[in-house]
C-alpha cells in the first residue's frame, strides 16, 4: 500500500510547492484480489493526507473526494459510498463523492440514488455534467438533483450546444463550475483555448473555479492554469485575485476553515 501513500504524498507536496494551500484531492478507490480493499486504498491516501499536512506542507489544508467511475459496475460505488459512510464518523478529510469517468459510458440514472444517499450522509457532491453534445437529458437530471459543484460543464452554454432551459435553470441554481483548461483542450473537448466555454461563463460573472484535473496526466499546475486563463482572456491580477478569493466560498470545508483560508488570501493581497 505504500505505493498509493507515496503518489498522494508526492502529489499533496506538488500542489504545496506550487503555492497552494486548500487542496481537493480526487481519488477512485482501487481493489484487487489480493490484500487490498477500497477501504485500505483509502485509508492509504487519508496517511498520506496526515503526513504531509503534519511535516512537509504544515498550513496547508487536504480534503479527499471519493470518485465513483461511471465505467465500472454499479457495485463498485455501492462499496465506496459505503466506506466513506464507515470512516466519515472518524475523518474529518472525507468531504464528497465525485461523479466522473468517460462520459459516453453508464447510465447516469443508475447512480442518482446512491448520489442522493451520499447527500444524505452529509457528503459534498461534485459531478462531471456536459462534457459530450447532445446530453440534454442527463443534464437535466443532475441539475435537479443539485449538486454542489460541476466539473466541466463544456457544452451547458447555449453558444455550445447547451439546452436554452438547463442553461435557465443552472443560471437560477448558480452551482459553481469547476473549469479545467488544460484539460479540454488536450482531450479536444474544445478546438483551442480562445473558443474554451470559461469566456462565456465569466463573462455573465457565472460562479467558476479554475482547477487541474489531473495534473500528472495532463502536465500542469495551478500556477499554469491561471497563467493561461489571464494570457487568453486578458484577465489582470485582480481578476486572477478575485477568481481564488471566491472559489473559497465554493470550497468543501468547514466554515471556520474558510474564514481562516480568506485571512490567508488576504494577508498575501496585502503583501504582492
Amino acid at each position: 500500500m505504500n505505493i498509493y501513500k507515496n503518489a498522494a504524498v508526492d502529489t499533496i507536496e506538488d500542489f504545496y510547492n506550487d503555492g497552494v494551500r486548500y487542496l481537493e484531492l480526487r481519488t477512485t478507490p482501487k481493489e484487487n484480489d489480493q490484500d487490498m480493499t477500497q477501504e485500505t486504498y483509502i485509508q492509504s491516501v487519508l496517511k498520506a493526507i496526515t503526513h504531509t499536512t503534519e511535516t512537509t506542507c504544515k498550513g496547508m489544508i487536504v480534503k479527499l473526494l471519493l470518485s465513483i467511475d461511471r465505467r465500472r459496475p454499479l457495485k463498485y460505488a455501492e462499496t465506496t459510498l459505503k466506506v466513506a459512510q464507515q470512516l466519515i464518523g472518524e475523518c474529518s478529510n472525507i468531504i464528497g463523492i465525485d461523479l466522473s469517468g468517460d462520459p459516453s459510458q453508464g447510465h447516469i440514472k443508475n447512480f442518482l440514488p446512491i448520489l442522493e444517499r451520499g447527500k444524505q450522509l452529509g457528503l459534498k457532491l461534485a459531478v462531471h455534467v456536459a462534457e459530450l453534445p447532445d446530453q440534454h437529458e442527463e443534464v437535466e437530471l443532475l441539475l435537479k438533483m443539485q449538486p454542489d459543484r460541476l466539473g466541466h460543464g463544456t457544452f451547458l452554454h447555449p453558444d455550445k450546444n447547451g439546452s436554452s432551459r438547463n442553461f435557465e435553470l443552472l443560471k437560477q441554481l448558480q452551482i459553481p463550475l469547476e473549469i479545467c483548461l488544460t484539460s479540454n483542450v488536450a482531450c479536444k473537448t474544445v478546438p483551442s483555448y480562445e473558443d474554451h466555454h470559461f469566456k462565456l461563463f465569466h463573462k455573465i460573472n457565472y460562479p467558476c473555479v479554475l482547477c487541474t484535473d489531473d495534473k500528472g496526466v495532463f502536465n500542469t499546475s495551478l500556477s499554469d492554469e491561471y497563467y493561461l486563463a489571464s494570457q487568453h482572456y486578458s484577465l489582470s491580477k485582480d481578476d486572477l485575485f478575485k477568481i481564488s478569493y471566491e472559489s473559497i466560498s465554493y470550497s468543501f470545508c468547514t466554515e471556520l476553515e474558510k474564514s481562516l483560508l480568506r485571512q490567508h488570501w488576504e494577508e498575501f493581497k496585502k503583501k504582492t
